[in-house]
């Protein structure tokens, strides 16, 4: 799992809002995030807080995700963080085929916005507990 060390080292400032916006949505404590914004990113913060603030997020078991892919036909699965890690928060989408058939299973090393299979996911992930956006993306 990538700490925020880690986002820091590879995406500077910005790897440091991704992680504290993270953490401020599945927490619903925006203070850090709100203080981190108003000091590296002054012209945007407002906007950015009010972004992360709408954001619904729900926590599922597996077998909950399991479902809500099934029932949504979702067919593809974006993080924000890197997607392998506990507490990113996934976003389900629902992809043309001529844009699913561009789909790259390269895309599971992105360190952030990780754009993955639901079933590859699925497979490869054990958490107790996902975070997942309720609002789904469809194209």
């Amino acid at each position: 799992m990538k700490t925020l060390q880690n986002y820091k080292d590879v995406l500077a400032e910005f790897g440091e809002a991704l992680v504290l916006r993270n953490e401020a949505i599945r927490t619903q404590n925006f203070r850090r995030y709100e203080q981190f914004l108003l000091a590296h990113f002054p012209d945007s913060a407002k906007e950015d807080l009010e972004k992360a603030k709408k954001l619904k997020v729900l926590k599922f078991n597996k077998d909950q995700l399991r479902s809500w892919i099934e029932v949504a036909k979702i067919n593809l699965l974006e993080s924000d963080l890197f997607g392998f890690d506990y507490g990113s928060i996934l976003t389900g989408r629902i992809e043309s085929k001529e844009e699913l058939s561009q789909y790259s299973s390269d895309s599971l090393e992105d360190i952030i916005c990780t754009q993955m299979l639901p079933s590859d996911f699925l497979n490869m992930t054990n958490h107790e507990e996902y975070f997942v956006n309720i609002h789904i993306q469809a194209r």
